[in-house]
């Protein structure tokens, strides 16, 4: 699960853009330095390995091309340096007082102070923006929130007033960075002001017309991460409308689909019509998947005239085809004429006659995104150890349309479809296991606990859709929760509440392990901890492992990671289902 957050990237990242704006001429460039007190015999530029003296001293001559950031790690320290050919840079830094004692000297050196103390500003703006935008800022009426996004905008840019006489061509890069990082804010608020408040609103003429003068034909602007930032609010904003207009529900790539009908209208620059199929494509590939791509491929092969990116799409798509061969893909159920497809890896070495274990894996995504690709080397592992191991394809909003309860009847027609067909897989129909991420934790957690809820008509019901067993991580308990607006306002309390985990615990529940990360700032801990303690109160068995500092996606951390695997192996162990 994830929350929509905001940040603005390191500053010394955006400016590597204000090449832009100077002479493009090959220079060599010098670094050095004194480092007082040091700990270590030497430091690094960017990988580059430099002794240090017996008085701290440290040199790097470089050739560059062009205006750019350099990385200077001082043991656990890292000081970022904006470099320009042929302008060497110094600096002293002091390791018992970094922060205090790091000086620059050079032609650049107002520039490097400058971004120091930005770097402060941005944490400061990026600690309050993070907090505040779901909880504060966008529940403002819309004049209060320009009012105080204008007031936050100016903490960027009142400080670079001293720069602008002598370094103009910085200046009017960063200028242009923060100026489009900020309206790209604006244009997300009235997404995120029905979201938090549930009133729908549209900007003001004043606002729009502040949008308007962005030229998205400009391909000068791709420079700018906050331009990057704009154009994909634009773009989702004008495919919904295409949703709207057009009729795409028999479509299980609907946000695809709608996408390249418009894109070549709204695009009429080749440079920028390329980037933007690209990008669009390359998202959708990454966090959708490739089902049922093969003509939008076609179509991008036939509009983009950029060699690399025709490239790299293909061999990202045929590099996820080459993935899908090694295990069986079985539909499991048919929506408005498009399936949900099981990808099931069987055991190395199958017995005949013999009952496996299975474990069907739900991947994350915020019900909005995903694929099951994502799971698929932890089926491979899981089919190693003896286990019927199924990545799960289920409904997801920005491929099918549907919403949170529709990829928990989808998780209840994929548990009654392994039981319907364990001859066939080899399945032991007792020894069903539900595991997912995120989004996929929490449809785990409702396959636990809902009953008869979201039960498909034409299936078989008397075959149960509740599993055996269920491990899940950063699951959300709550679904009631009034933070997550963006399916509230699709159904009534009274609804979401009998979906809800949390609302519908009983006595008699499957086995449940619950991970989950103290530090999770997306999916708060508090509602899974109260689930477990009304659901151990009802002695049903559910161990909670809370993950010390972890933050929300836990199992992409190696360290997490091991500590997740440790303990499902450990509950898997405490089940009884595999001999070994």
């Amino acid at each position: 699960m994830k929350h929509l957050l905001f940040f603005i990237c390191s500053i010394l990242f955006l400016l590597q853009f204000s090449s832009t704006f100077a002479t493009q001429t090959t220079g060599r460039l010098t670094v050095s330095g004194t480092i007082k007190h040091p700990t270590v015999d030497s430091v690094f530029l960017d990988g580059r390995a430099a002794a240090l003296d017996a008085e701290g001293n440290f040199s790097f001559a470089l050739q560059l091309d062009q205006p750019r950031y350099l990385t200077l790690k001082i043991k656990h320290h890292q000081v970022s340096i904006y470099a320009e050919p042929g302008k060497p840079v110094t600096l002293t830094f002091d390791e018992q007082a970094p922060k205090a004692s790091l000086k620059f000297k050079g032609p650049n050196s107002a520039i490097n102070t400058f971004l120091q103390n930005q770097k402060a500003v941005s944490d400061r703006f990026n600690a309050y923006f993070n907090q505040s935008i779901n909880t504060y800022l966008t529940k403002l009426p819309e004049q209060a929130f320009v009012h105080q996004m204008d007031s936050l905008k100016a903490t960027f840019l009142d400080p670079l007033n001293p720069l602008r006489i002598k370094h103009p061509n910085f200046a009017t890069a960063y200028e242009t960075e923060i100026t489009l990082m900020f309206l790209s804010f604006l244009a997300d608020y009235p997404l995120l002001h029905l979201k938090n408040t549930g009133e729908s609103v549209c900007l003001s003429e004043a606002s729009q017309a502040k949008l308007n003068a962005i030229d998205v034909n400009n391909p000068e602007l791709f420079k700018y991460e906050g331009f990057q930032r704009y154009l994909k609010n634009f773009l989702y904003r004008q495919i919904n409308q295409e949703l709207k207009t057009h009729n795409y529900t028999t479509s299980d790539n609907q946000r695809l689909d709608a996408g390249f009908a418009i894109i070549p209208e709204l695009f009429r620059t080749q440079e920028v019509l390329d980037e933007v199929l690209y990008t669009f494509l390359l998202n959708h590939i990454e966090n959708l998947g490739i089902k049922n791509i093969a003509n939008s491929i076609v179509r991008f092969e036939a509009l983009c005239k950029n060699d690399q990116y025709l490239q790299d799409i293909r061999s990202r798509y045929e590099r996820e085809l080459s993935a899908r061969q090694d295990h069986l893909i079985l539909p499991y159920k048919t929506i408005r004429g498009y399936t949900l497809d099981a990808h099931i890896f069987l055991p190395d070495t199958l017995a005949p006659n013999k009952q496996y274990p299975a474990i069907a894996m739900f991947h994350g995504g915020s019900f909005f995104e995903g694929k099951p690709d994502w799971f698929f080397a932890s089926c491979r592992e899981y089919a190693r150890k003896g286990w019927v191991a199924v990545a799960v394809e289920y409904s997801v909003a920005d491929r099918h349309g549907n919403l949170l309860p529709e990829a928990i009847a989808d998780g209840k027609s994929l548990v009654r479809y392994l039981r319907e067909n364990a001859a066939k897989l080899q399945v032991d129909p007792s020894r069903i296991m539900v595991t997912g991420n995120s989004a996929g934790a929490t449809i785990a957690l409702a396959l636990a606990t809902i009953g008869e809820v979201l039960d498909e008509p034409t299936e078989n019901l008397k075959i149960s859709s509740t599993p055996n067993a269920i491990m899940a991580n950063a699951a959300l308990a709550d679904l009631t929760e009034t933070g997550h607006y963006w399916w509230h306002k699709h159904y009534t309390d009274k609804y979401i509440a009998s979906v809800s985990p949390l609302h519908q615990v009983r006595a008699g529940l499957p086995p449940m392990l619950l991970l989950h990360g103290t530090n999770d700032t997306s999916v708060d801990m508090a509602s899974v901890k109260e689930f477990v303690q009304v659901s151990s109160a009802l002695s049903n068995s559910c161990v909670f492992v809370p993950l010390n500092g972890a933050p929300h996606m836990i199992w992409r951390i190696p360290y997490f990671a091991n500590q997740i695997e440790q303990q499902r192996q450990s509950f898997i162990k405490s089940l009884g289902w595999l001999n070994n």
